[in-house]
């Protein structure tokens, strides 16, 4: 801990101190002469009590310059360690400041990222729902109508470009939309594969009812499809 005491202040404690010490030299002089003299006079008395009370006086001022000084140093030491408190609660506040905006930018990029994530999701099922939505009332169209290849092709080929969603849906979901696109392509095989293009039709439309093929119903795989894209959705 640093001293407090100034260079006046020590002066003023050497000084004090001489001042004992030659007022008591003092006293002992003049008492040692009545000593001798076997005889204390009036003037040798008041001039010990006064050198006694100077001694007292230089004694008192010496303390009064001690506790003052003590004081100071108490003083300077709560003060620095006010100060050294404040230092290391800025710090401290700097510290948690620092983390909570890390927190905060993190928790920011990646709420950013999960709804990146979330609109992928979001775009995949209706797409993907969207395509088998377009195969599925092709072969319909099929079915209950002149069967038209062309069309079928093309809800073919929507398949085939939206299949690049799959990435961005659950195992569940892909699983079933390609069970789906696997059953409805083979009942366009098998209509388009028949003979007689009058009967095609009635090949479409006994393919969708899953009499034709064992994997699926058509129109149950579509609906339970639909459904799983709606509520992904949702």
């Amino acid at each position: 801990m640093p001293r407090v005491l100034t260079f006046i202040n020590i002066v003023l404690a050497v000084g004090l101190l001489a001042c004992i010490g030659v007022t008591a030299y003092s006293a002992i002089l003049i008492l040692r002469e009545a000593i001798q003299a076997q005889k204390l006079d009036q003037f040798s008395g008041v001039a010990i009590g006064a050198l006694i009370a100077v001694v007292g006086t230089c004694l008192t001022a010496l303390a009064s310059l001690y506790t003052t000084n003590r004081q100071a140093e108490v003083t300077a030491f709560v003060e620095k360690a006010r100060v050294n408190a404040q230092e290391d609660l800025t710090k401290l506040q700097e510290v948690i400041t620092a983390r909570l905006d890390k927190l905060r930018a993190d928790s920011a990029a990646d709420l950013e990222r999960l709804k990146k994530t979330l609109d992928f999701q979001t775009t995949a099922h209706r797409e993907l729902a969207g395509a088998a939505a377009m195969y599925f009332y092709a072969l319909r169209s099929s079915a209950i109508d002149t069967f038209n290849g062309d069309e079928l092709e093309r809800a073919e080929t929507r398949m085939i470009e939206t299949s690049r969603h799959l990435t961005y849906v659950a195992d569940s979901f892909e699983d079933d939309w390609l069970a789906f696109w696997q059953a409805a392509q083979a009942i366009k095989r098998d209509a388009k594969e028949h003979p007689d293009p009058s009967q095609r039709s009635l090949v479409v439309a006994k393919g969708m009812e899953g009499k034709d093929h064992e994997k699926m119903d058509l129109r149950d795989g579509y609906a339970s499809l639909k459904e799983k894209a709606k509520r992904a959705v949702s």
